[in-house]
């Protein structure tokens, strides 16, 4: 009888790890698929962060064309109002 009653209780130890070992197993796959979501989450960021920065580069050169476009423009309305004051001037 104490050959069945430990035989048995061995045969449940073994259940029991048996058990635990599938457990790790699935919490062990479970783990990779987070790290998984987290790479991919991680690269998806970065494209995005560089699509940002390529846009910013774009709106600053577009700004900075504009200051050059505006201030030659007010370069050239300065130099006609010169002009005209010199013109003006000759004239008195």
């Amino acid at each position: 009888m104490e050959n069945t009653k430990q035989q048995l209780e061995n045969e449940e130890a073994e259940r029991h790890m048996n058990t635990l070992n599938e457990k790790a197993d699935v919490a062990k796959a479970r783990a990779k698929e987070i790290v998984s979501d987290v790479k991919l989450g991680a690269v998806n960021l970065a494209d995005k962060v560089s699509h940002k920065v390529e846009d910013l580069k774009e709106n600053a050169l577009d700004a900075w064309e504009n200051v050059k476009d505006q201030s030659g423009k007010i370069g050239e309305k300065i130099g006609d109002k010169y002009d005209a004051f010199k013109a003006k001037a000759k004239v008195h």
